[in-house]
């Protein structure tokens, strides 16, 4: 609980939160483990977390910005042709993960799309691992991480947008996760 400034007590915001602890640990480590504060930037993974975060925050601002500008157009063209495919959701789930590059924005601007439109919730469960999709493009903390770590040089991102090593198990982890859980949803909820 923090004064929210009116004489009151308000929760804390997770994401503060989360933060406050993060910091707090790594200043725990620095100070216990006898890390040297000096030698925390010049080293690789630092470089790459640095990089990693500058391009995310770029990607997230400039694909929050989009969704926010045009989401009355994406919103009616995902509920038009959701009347005729409903099973549509979950390539609206994995195309706004992968634009935006966060599972929580497309959860959250999708799943109620499909709640409204009546989806059964087994059918929303079942299209949820759709929000794998953050990895669909290169742009992801997670996957520079895995090229910078890779010393084997089997991890890349090519030169083209769609030309990098997780295409493959991307793309086979969404169809075999929807599928799966469409057959489970099936049998379990009809």
């Amino acid at each position: 609980m923090v004064d929210s400034g009116q004489g009151g007590v308000s929760p804390l915001d997770t994401t503060l939160f989360i933060q406050m602890v993060m910091l707090a640990t790594a200043a725990l480590i620095v100070a216990l483990c006898g890390v040297r504060a000096s030698d925390i930037p010049g080293s690789p993974l630092f470089r790459l977390g640095l990089s990693a975060i500058v391009t995310l925050f770029g990607v997230a601002w400039m694909a929050n910005t989009l969704l926010t500008e045009h989401s009355d157009l994406i919103e009616r063209t995902l509920v038009g042709g959701l009347h005729y495919a409903p099973l549509m959701l979950g390539v609206g789930l994995f195309g706004v993960a992968a634009i935006t590059t966060s599972q929580s924005s497309a959860t959250l601007s999708i799943i109620p799309v499909g709640l409204a439109m009546g989806i059964p919730p087994a059918v929303l469960i079942a299209l949820w691992p759709a929000v794998i999709g953050v990895f669909f493009l290169p742009a992801n903390g997670s996957q520079f991480a895995s090229v910078e770590i890779d010393k084997t040089g089997t991890t890349r991102i090519g030169r083209f947008v769609i030309n990098h090593s997780f295409i493959p198990p991307v793309l086979v982890l969404t169809a075999v996760s929807v599928s799966v859980g469409l057959m489970i949803a099936a049998v379990m909820f009809h």
